[in-house]
């Protein structure tokens, strides 16, 4: 798909993230990159210890409006598709995700010890 765009002349943009969860912070920058008018591509990764199913992950990037591909990785990192990408197209938040991540059952822990 992504090289069938990129010969009808399309910008394409993908996004590797493992959205576990996704937050307001990760759709701003997915609505940033879909306002420079790229298809954007959603990249799901698979972090060691996730709170949701990777099919849960991608079903809620998917009803994001700026979204227009989702794409489930295959092990680590879906190498093959990122092949067909050039170089500079690809933002990997697999590191500033897991801090979100981290964030959250932070937030999450505290909010239950105060209840």
């Amino acid at each position: 798909m992504c090289a069938k765009l990129r010969q009808e002349g399309e910008r394409v943009e993908a996004v590797v993230g493992s959205f576990d969860p996704l937050v307001a912070e990760q759709a701003r920058h997915l609505h940033q990159l879909a306002a420079s008018g790229a298809r954007l591509f959603a990249v799901i990764s698979h972090p060691a210890r996730p709170l949701l199913s990777a099919n849960a992950r991608a079903e809620l990037v998917a009803a994001l409006k700026d979204v227009d591909f989702v794409v489930l990785g295959e092990g680590d990192r879906p190498e093959k598709f990122l092949e067909c990408l050039p170089e500079g197209c690809i933002h990997n938040r697999e590191h500033s995700d897991a801090q979100l991540t981290e964030q959250f059952i932070r937030h999450v822990q505290a909010r239950q010890r105060t209840s």
